[in-house]
Parts: C-alpha cells; sequence; structure tokens
C-alpha cells in the first residue's frame, strides 16, 4: 500500500496567512473552486473561478492549461514514459484517472468551450492530453486581468504517482484546470512526464470542498469554515496565499494529532493526520517538524 499520511502545517492565527504586507509572493493568480467528492465513484465535480494577473509586459491572447489527471490513461507521455523505464510496470484499467472540462467561459467574451485545443508541446504524443490552450478573440492588455469561469468533472485513478484513492482513502493532488507560466518570454507548460515536477504560479486560493460528514479532510492552506449540510454531507472553506498549487486528502480512518511549535515568525500549529496502522510513526514525524 502506498504511504496513508499527511502533513499539515499552518499558522496558528489565521490572521498571519491572511495579512501579507507585502505579499510574499508576486500574485499572478487567483483560484476560486467549489468540488464536490463522490466517495462512491471516486469522482470530483468541480466549477473553477481563476483570476489572471497580466504581468508579462505584453498583450496576451493564448493561454495554456494543465490538465494533468489525463496523464492516467493507457496512451499518455507518462504511462508510455512509465513503461520505459520501469519494464515491470503493468497497466491496469483501475490506475485510468481522466479529467474533462464541461464548460470554459471568458467573462467579458462568453463561452469559448468548443475552441479548447489539446496540444502536445514536448512530444507530439497525438493521445496525450495533459495540455489544451484557448484562443481568446481579443489580447488581455499589460497589466490587465482576465477571468476563466470553468466547469470540470475529475476521475482519480488507484493510487499511482502521489493521486489517486484507495478504498476509503483519497489523495487529490494535480486534480484542476491549472494555466501555464509566462517564463522567459514564452508560455512554460509541459505535458505531464514521469521525471519531473510541477511549475506554477503563486497566487491565492479559496476552495469549498464538500464530502461526506464522516470523512477526515485535510489541505492546502488554513481551515476558514466547516457546515453540515442536510443531505449527510459536509463543505469545508480553505484559504491560502502565496502558493503555487492546492492539494487535499480525505479518509475515513484519519487520526488527528494536533501540536505546536514556536519559532522566529511565532507560533505556528501543526496538525499530523495519520491512518491508525501508522500511529508508532507518529514521535518520528513530529519530532522531525520540530527539528
Amino acid at each position: 500500500l502506498v504511504s496513508l499520511w499527511l502533513l499539515v502545517i499552518t499558522p496558528a492565527r489565521l490572521e498571519a496567512v491572511q495579512h501579507f504586507d507585502p505579499p510574499l509572493a508576486q500574485r499572478v493568480v487567483a483560484y476560486e473552486i467549489d468540488a464536490r467528492l463522490d466517495a462512491e465513484k471516486k469522482t470530483i465535480t468541480a466549477t473553477e473561478i481563476l483570476t489572471y494577473h497580466n504581468l508579462t509586459g505584453r498583450p496576451l491572447d493564448t493561454f495554456p492549461f494543465h490538465l494533468y489527471l489525463n496523464a492516467f490513461q493507457p496512451r499518455s507521455t507518462f504511462i508510455q514514459e512509465t513503461r520505459a523505464y520501469s519494464p515491470n510496470f503493468r497497466w491496469k484499467e483501475e490506475y485510468r484517472g481522466a479529467i474533462e472540462v464541461r464548460a470554459f467561459e471568458v467573462v467579458g467574451i462568453g463561452d469559448l468551450s468548443h475552441q479548447l485545443e489539446f496540444i502536445q508541446p514536448d512530444d507530439g504524443n497525438p493521445t496525450d492530453r495533459t495540455v489544451f490552450q484557448v484562443r481568446l478573440p481579443k489580447p488581455v492588455p499589460p497589466g490587465a486581468r482576465v477571468q476563466f469561469k470553468i466547469a470540470f468533472h475529475a476521475q482519480l485513478p488507484l493510487t499511482l504517482a502521489r493521486t489517486g484513492y484507495r478504498r476509503n482513502f483519497f489523495l487529490v493532488a494535480q486534480w484542476f484546470p491549472k494555466v501555464g507560466v509566462w517564463w522567459r518570454g514564452a508560455w512554460n507548460c509541459h505535458q505531464f512526464h514521469r521525471s519531473s515536477e510541477f511549475f506554477a504560479n503563486f497566487g491565492t486560493y479559496d476552495v469549498r470542498l464538500t464530502v461526506p460528514q464522516h470523512f477526515v479532510l485535510g489541505a492546502s492552506g488554513e481551515e476558514v469554515a466547516s457546515v453540515n449540510n442536510p443531505d449527510g454531507t459536509k463543505t469545508v472553506t480553505y484559504h491560502a496565499e502565496d502558493v503555487h498549487d492546492f492539494a487535499w486528502t480525505a479518509d475515513l480512518n484519519y487520526r488527528v494529532i494536533e501540536d505546536s511549535w514556536t519559532g522566529s515568525a511565532g507560533e505556528v500549529k501543526i496538525r499530523l493526520l495519520m491512518q491508525p496502522g501508522h500511529l508508532d510513526q507518529v514521535p518520528r514525524y513530529r519530532d522531525t517538524l520540530k527539528g
């Protein structure tokens, strides 16, 4: 089995993360995501509002986006590279993951859902669908902002490459449409590869996650609200600033261990999520964090 644990480290007071002055990073993007997990089907249905600040110094009319979950398909570049470098790897249908953009609107321009184009900037593999681009009918001027409204549906794979599910455990990473990075005069938006890491803009995230009430959640950022819904679910809201990604986990069996540590920036709250079978490892992780 995969290692079923997550470390979540957050400032003890929400004010500490909400009012950095000045920001710790140049904030290019702001993501607002509202997502619902179907724990039985292993799917996520979500809407996303992405506000992009054009700090490139030039007008932009083309925007590429990552769809990382499409890497978990038998003919993707990621799986082909995995087969090449790991001869013992065998594809299983349970590994199949996917992400489908069901609506794509640009505020002030309209619905561009039918103008999305899959591209393969690295290897030309026509079966790889981990990057798409959209061309706007008019460019976004330098210094201006553009807002994208996206509806998407995701199918999680059986845990593979730090993403997916295993029974009632969910590790949800690289799970939403994510815009590329304008870097050194060009878009940097690579396909999902076996031996590479992820590159993204810094910004803010406001994310609402709706899951069955009995699941324990952990996520990037600070939990700011939790509401139980009449249908047996709960909606938990998170806020994060000056980060370049948002990941989360949910499990029926997590045990929560809370602690704190004080450093030069003040008190830091430690929240450690562990599976019951790994509780004997708590001192190791806690001491490592504090060390």
